[in-house]
């Protein structure tokens, strides 16, 4: 095995494995570049695209943020969002910048 540590990312969120250990991540720590913050201002920019990818991704390259890491942001902090686990300390932040 490397002298690194594997980083095995489960579907609990806001954990990952590391060596074998479960440690917890910063619910509010930004998801590929994407602040809370950011993410909850393109919410609202996006509201009337609905489910429209690609009007979203536009959306999103128009604030500097690539498709790929918009879409990774966007499954992260919607579970951080809908989450028991994180919904706490991410929805009171989100809903000030919503």
């Amino acid at each position: 095995m490397a002298d690194t540590a594997r980083v095995f990312l489960l579907r609990i969120p806001n954990r990952a494995v590391v060596e074998g250990n479960i440690v917890s991540v910063d619910p509010l720590a930004p998801v590929a570049g994407v602040s809370l913050q950011k993410y909850a201002e393109l919410a609202v920019k996006m509201r009337l695209a609905g489910n429209d990818r690609d009007v979203c991704a536009r959306i999103a390259a128009n604030d500097g943020i690539d498709r790929s890491s918009w879409e990774q942001a966007t499954v992260e902090w919607s579970t951080r969002l809908s989450s028991e686990a994180t919904r706490g300390a991410v929805v009171s932040v989100y809903y000030r910048h919503y």
